[in-house]
């Protein structure tokens, strides 16, 4: 026979919980998520956005290019759907050939604005994890010798280096 707590497991992600796990643990922090004292409340990101500063421009024209790029991939189809329904009825190999140069130049052309994101994706996001571990490291010499005392030199070093990567690659996903 199979113990209770066994049966009463949950794979979630290829990580088991028992009921209690859930209750306990999981449950709170989904509450915390929705809460109006989340850390997702529009304070915090309008905190978290002042890091961007002077790389404003960059993550702006980071949008930009990025919808200039979706707007060409969307139209290349559309060109083959002409190329398909106008050309090869009417054997028409002139307006084929033009069609398709159209379509390369539109691939070469989103592949540059997917390029020139990318470029400011990672200058916006460098500049943002930049001022944010900066703010972390004088807030660190900010502290008290009772709360240096309190936190590991290790959990600090985490902080200034791990968890500021992590949101600088969220900010450029964003």
């Amino acid at each position: 026979l199979l113990s209770n707590e066994y049966t009463n497991k949950m794979d979630l992600f290829s990580i088991s919980y028992t009921e209690k796990d859930i209750k306990d643990y999981i449950v709170p922090e989904i509450e915390l998520f929705f809460n109006e004292d989340s850390p997702c409340d529009t304070d915090k990101r309008s905190q978290l956005s002042s890091y961007v500063k002077e790389y404003k421009t960059a993550a702006i024209f980071t949008s930009v290019f990025v919808a200039f790029e979706v707007v060409l991939e969307v139209l290349i189809p559309q060109c083959m759907a002409k190329i398909i329904d106008i050309g090869l009825p009417n054997s028409d190999s002139a307006y084929i050939t033009k069609t398709g140069l159209i379509m390369i130049l539109m691939a070469l052309m989103s592949l540059l604005f997917g390029v020139i994101a990318g470029r400011n994706a990672a200058k916006a996001g460098a500049g943002f994890s930049k001022n944010l571990r900066q703010a972390m490291f004088y807030k660190v010499q900010e502290l008290s010798f009772a709360n240096i005392d309190k936190f590991s030199t290790s959990g600090l070093m985490t902080r200034l280096g791990t968890d500021a990567t992590h949101v600088h690659n969220a900010f450029m996903m964003v």
